[in-house]
């Protein structure tokens, strides 16, 4: 699995652009970030920016989800459209978001 993770600074950054345009009106946009990371590249990461020891569990698919569920294996949202109007690009890194999320959690 792959995802995208997107800072919410950046999505208030957009929603509120987007509330100030006029041509924003009645149309539907994603907002996120396009940057994605698996899921097990995900853990590495937060793993060493923690220094934790832990041990990464992997749980097959079928455990992790109810039969018939139906995952969309990779999301990464199309910004072409919310670019083109307000030119919403991702300030944060996903780095970054998660270094002020860690730094968080430790105060």
């Amino acid at each position: 699995q792959s995802r995208c993770f997107c800072d919410v600074d950046d999505v208030t950054d957009g929603m509120i652009k987007l509330m100030n345009t006029k041509k924003a009106e009645g149309e539907i946009y994603n907002i996120g970030n396009d940057k994605s990371i698996s899921i097990e590249e995900l853990a590495q990461l937060i793993k060493k920016m923690t220094r934790s020891k832990s041990k990464i569990e992997y749980i097959p698919y079928e455990d992790a989800y109810e039969e018939g569920f139906e995952d969309m294996r990779h999301r990464k949202p199309d910004l072409s459209k919310i670019n083109e109007l307000i030119g919403f690009k991702p300030k944060y890194e996903l780095a970054k978001i998660l270094e002020r999320t860690i730094a968080y959690f430790e105060a």
